[in-house]
């Protein structure tokens, strides 16, 4: 079970934070091959990168999700936003 730990208005010493927060019960070393392709392709490409792991990890398509969260903003009335015309209206 999970167990929700506060930390607003105080931060414990990190030997406390130790104690009190759960880790893994992984070698690190043994699995940072298999991260560091990850981590060296974030530093490369930014954040098409991270976008990109984000869809296949979280299976979340950040883009979409956006979009999805702006149209309920705008009441999804599918009204176009100042601004927001076709090219060819300009």
């Amino acid at each position: 079970m999970l167990r929700r730990i506060d930390l607003r208005g105080s931060v414990p010493p990190p030997a406390d934070l130790r104690s009190i927060l759960p880790r893994a019960d992984v070698d690190v070393d043994s699995v940072a091959h298999l991260v560091r392709p990850i981590v060296d392709d974030v530093a490369a490409r930014g954040v098409p990168a991270v976008l990109e792991y984000t869809e296949r990890f979280d299976r979340l398509d950040v883009v979409l999700a956006q979009l999805q969260d702006e149209e309920r903003q705008d009441g999804g009335n599918g009204e176009q936003r100042d601004g927001e015309g076709d090219a060819a209206d300009r």
